[in-house]
């Protein structure tokens, strides 16, 4: 008895193939997805970083009373094993005795280019304590 090969069940190799090509379509695209997600984390890391640096360079000009002089300073910290570009523009305020301090934060240890926009920017003021008031 001779067994008939004409209804045999299984997948042709054309099926088998577009299911492949469908598999990888969907892996590569998570593989992409994947990817993004890791450099928006990263990005978000950087950020809060940065603006924890801007925080602690104005939280030490309020700590310890110190009313800078205008101008510009900038300075190459190290912060969470990363090295950070931190400047600091010292104006004056709209009313006498007040200061305005923007901190700006870029990443790495190179000075940013004039076009560059800092990671993190944070606006503080600062105003002149009386010698009546100090303690």
């Amino acid at each position: 008895m001779l067994k008939s090969f004409t209804n045999e069940e299984g997948f042709t190799l054309i099926e088998v193939m577009v299911a492949l090509a469908i598999f990888a379509a969907a892996a590569s695209m998570l593989m992409l997805s994947d990817g993004n997600n890791i450099k928006h984390t990263r990005y978000m890391q950087e950020k809060v970083f940065a603006s924890q640096i801007a925080d602690q360079e104005l939280n030490a000009l309020y700590a310890l009373q110190l009313y800078p002089d205008t101008g510009t300073r900038s300075d190459i910290r190290g912060y969470a094993g990363y090295d950070w570009f931190v400047k600091e523009t010292v104006r004056n305020g709209k009313i006498d005795g007040l200061r305005v301090i923007t901190v700006d934060v870029y990443p790495g240890n190179v000075r940013p280019g004039n076009n560059d926009a800092p990671l993190y920017s944070l606006i503080g003021y600062l105003r002149r304590v009386k010698k009546n008031e100090a303690h």
